[in-house]
């Protein structure tokens, strides 16, 4: 038995690093200033706090009610990544991306999406908002939102990874919300 833990370490080794090579921040997207007054917050929970049931996938997978504030002068749109980064997945799991808000949106929700907004493809493989579902502990999903200089060109159902690469360069201010959401929450 020994003989063939010994053989799998360097195939277990090689995992390791292909893993952590895509988690690296080199797709991070850093926005061009630091330390602006846009803040992203909730009616539903604080940051930090426990999400409601009802928008987790097993709930209503309703979306949070969120509130946009602070947007800076310049911007011509906005964007949304919704990201589960305690997935047990290398680079996590996207849960909501929305592009080309309108600037001028001051809040996002259930039934509340601008008609303008674009949605890509989450983690699911589908489009649209998909809430937590952690198969086991507590996760953090964290919610960004990103002050943009121009109108993105993706079409609908596009990745996150297109989505960042267009991103890159052209957030003005990010803000983020935390919400919290455990296997044991999960209706």
């Amino acid at each position: 038995m020994k003989h063939i833990y010994t053989k799998m370490l360097p195939f277990m080794a090689a995992l390791i690093v292909i893993s952590c090579g895509s988690c690296s921040s080199k797709d991070e997207i850093k926005p061009l200033t630091e330390g602006g007054s846009m803040k992203l917050t909730s009616t539903a929970f604080a940051d930090g706090e426990k999400m409601p049931q009802e928008f987790a996938k097993l709930g209503a997978n309703h979306i949070p009610p969120l509130e946009i504030d602070g947007v800076p002068e310049g911007t011509k749109s906005l964007a949304i990544i919704v990201h589960d980064p305690d997935a047990p997945l290398p680079g996590g799991f996207y849960h909501w991306t929305l592009w080309n808000i309108p600037p001028q949106t001051t809040s996002i929700g259930e039934g509340n999406v601008p008609s303008d907004a674009v949605e890509g493809e989450t983690s699911w493989g589908t489009s649209g908002y998909n809430g937590p579902q952690p198969p086991f502990g507590t996760h953090r999903y964290i919610f960004y939102l990103y002050a943009l200089d121009m109108n993105l060109s993706l079409p609908a159902g596009s990745s996150v990874k297109e989505l960042k690469a267009a991103i890159k360069g052209h957030a003005i201010e990010a803000a983020s919300l935390t919400g919290m959401f455990g296997a044991k929450d999960n209706p």
